[in-house]
């Protein structure tokens, strides 16, 4: 301990453990993450997009609903969820707007100004890391990479020909199916037509 103003930073951060553990690895990396300078959206946006998008879904319901009520109130309460959606999503656009849009007049300015606040957040961690002994860190290092590995292998099964091909594969497959579905005829085509097709 040298004094330095990084390990005071470090000592006045959460108490470290005794011993590495995964779970405050954990929290640890979930305060780096919430260290962002991105503008957050206000309630006033959050609310307004909900009730915009409640209203949208309350419409919808209520012309569902169309052979219980009376064709006037249902016009009625239509037109009043109509303007509560359009107003709310309307508020929230304007003011999403408002706040993202200074962000990207000035895109390279923001950045360079996040990649210092997080490089001295990293700075930090790995501080924070380097008082755990050499032999705790290696171990766990050593158990995620085997993990992670594993997890590769079992999940190549799945996701491999799209990991590897890219989105080729589901494209052809909705071509397939696409091309030679039902016709302008109505009728269903067989499966050797569709077979033929493709």
């Amino acid at each position: 301990m040298d004094g330095s103003p990084l390990e005071s930073n470090v000592a006045a951060g959460t108490r470290q453990p005794q011993t590495l553990t995964f779970a405050w690895l954990y929290a640890t990396v979930q305060e780096y993450a919430a260290m962002t300078s991105q503008p957050k959206p206000s309630s006033l946006e959050r609310w307004s997009f909900w009730i915009g998008l409640c209203m949208g879904g309350l419409g919808v319901l209520i012309y569902a609903a169309r052979a219980w009520i009376a064709l006037p109130v249902v016009l009625w309460l239509i037109n009043a969820c109509l303007v509560l959606e359009l107003g709310g999503l309307g508020v929230a656009l304007l003011l999403m707007l408002k706040r993202e849009v200074p962000a990207l007049l000035r895109a390279r300015e923001r950045h360079a100004s996040e990649m210092d606040a997080e490089f001295g957040a990293w700075q930090q961690l790995v501080a924070r890391l380097q008082h755990f002994p050499r032999e705790q860190r290696e171990s766990r290092l050593r158990f995620v990479a085997t993990l992670r590995q594993s997890m590769g292998d079992r999940m190549g099964l799945m996701y491999g020909g799209i990991q590897r091909l890219g989105i080729f594969p589901v494209l052809i497959a909705l071509y397939c199916n696409f091309a030679t579905g039902v016709g302008a005829t109505g009728v269903e085509p067989s499966t050797s037509s569709r077979l033929r097709a493709c």
